[in-house]
């Protein structure tokens, strides 16, 4: 009995002697392998709020009072339900897939199979149809919406903690909050632009983990990246909500994705998810 109670106490003075920080790493760690494990075999419901600024045409005859002023840019706006799921590829990348089940109100050819249809593309890992897939969004005319912000636990990883620098900001009785920044490797995550699509861009990502205190679970991550492309200045900035979802794992539950150019919004998606589920990775799809 008193060797089980001296064991204890060591186990205590073990875990007081960790730092905010390195109790962090060890939760995002433990948390980013659940969701490589489980994910694969998720799927959700997505409804995404899309808005961009289309830009004025370069060239349009105009004649009178309306010539004298200048072109400006409107404003696009879809809403858009998929059926959402994870695909993990052979050479290590994870990635959203989704099957359009209705946009703007009115149902997409095909819809009401999209949840049997995505749970088979997961099972049967067929890497052509999964990235035939990956820009699905994109279809229906919404620029820049594949975001694959929803996976952006696995940033933090094992593997990949060493290239994050985690730092305490703010620790109360309500939440903490720590700072990252990414200090090596590869970029965390790549932004394509439109005008240049052959050369995407890395963003090296810093931002903010937001986390219960009890157990240092992470509630919400918000993050940024801003690289330069041509005399834009183009930020990328995101902010993924996350919830313990009842097979054990957090999975995001929004997703606000702005896109900066020269500090004026010209991007919002809002994505929401609800009631995901797991199916058995087996020919025939059960959901546990």
């Amino acid at each position: 009995m008193r060797i089980a109670a001296f064991g204890l106490c060591i186990t205590a003075v073990l875990a007081a002697a960790e730092t905010p920080s390195q109790r962090l790493a060890a939760k995002l760690g433990e948390e980013a392998a659940k969701f490589a494990e489980k994910a694969p075999r998720l799927i959700a419901r997505e409804t995404l709020r899309h808005r961009s600024l289309k830009r004025p045409p370069r060239f349009r005859p105009r004649m009178g009072e309306s010539a004298r002023r200048p072109l400006e840019a409107t404003w696009q706006q879809r809403q858009v339900v998929s059926e959402y799921g994870f695909a993990s590829f052979q050479d290590g990348g994870f990635h959203e897939i989704r099957q359009v089940v209705e946009v703007d109100g009115k149902k997409v050819a095909g819809g009401g199979r999209a949840v049997d249809s995505l749970a088979d593309m997961l099972t049967a890992k067929n890497e052509d149809r999964l990235r035939k897939q990956l820009r699905e969004l994109e279809k229906h005319g919404l620029r820049g919406a594949a975001s694959d912000f929803g996976q952006v636990i696995l940033l933090f990883s094992k593997s990949r903690l060493v290239q994050f620098e985690i730092m305490p900001a703010r620790i109360t009785a309500g939440e903490a909050v720590f700072d990252f920044r990414q200090i090596d490797g590869s970029p965390g995550m790549t932004l394509f632009d439109a005008a240049k699509a052959d050369r995407p861009v890395g963003l090296e990502l810093k931002g903010q983990i937001l986390v219960r205190p009890s157990d240092y679970r992470p509630f919400r991550i918000t993050l940024s990246g801003a690289p330069a492309i041509g005399k834009e200045q183009v930020r990328q900035e995101a902010v993924i909500e996350y919830e313990q979802s009842p097979h054990g794992l957090l999975v995001p539950s929004r997703v606000l994705h702005r896109e900066y150019r020269d500090g004026k919004v010209t991007l919002e998606n809002d994505f929401r998810y609800q009631e995901f589920k797991l199916f058995a990775a087996s020919s025939e799809i059960k959901f546990e």
